[in-house]
């Protein structure tokens, strides 16, 4: 490489992943690992639609998490998945999605005493 970093200094940082993509797949991770634990899903989903409300997460930014999932997955070779697979991966984030869309709405509305 260039720039007196060393060999493949370079390519090393630009494959580094950002703490909050690994936060983001950490958390969709235990989400699909925990889709059909209704305990998990309460408490979860409260945990992370309180912490998207403090920092202003809308319901808009999602659109944009999802463009950047679907990029990142066509970057990926994922002929080893069968159709059901990827169909359940869009299924749990749509619910996800939606789910935390509905759970911050509702946590606004009782800030405003709405």
């Amino acid at each position: 490489g260039s720039g007196g970093r060393g060999e493949g200094g370079g390519e090393e940082v630009a494959r580094e992943t950002p703490l909050q993509a690994l936060v983001m797949a950490e958390q969709l991770f235990m989400c699909v690992k925990n889709f059909n634990d209704e305990a998990f899903w309460g408490s979860a989903i409260d945990r992370i639609a309180n912490k998207h409300v403090s920092r202003g997460v809308t319901a808009g930014m999602y659109e944009v998490v999802e463009g950047a999932l679907n990029a990142a997955l066509a970057e990926e070779d994922l002929s080893a998945l069968s159709p059901e697979t990827l169909r359940a991966w869009e299924h749990a984030f749509s619910t996800l999605k939606n789910t935390l869309i509905a759970r911050e709405a509702a946590i606004v509305a009782d800030a405003r005493g709405v």
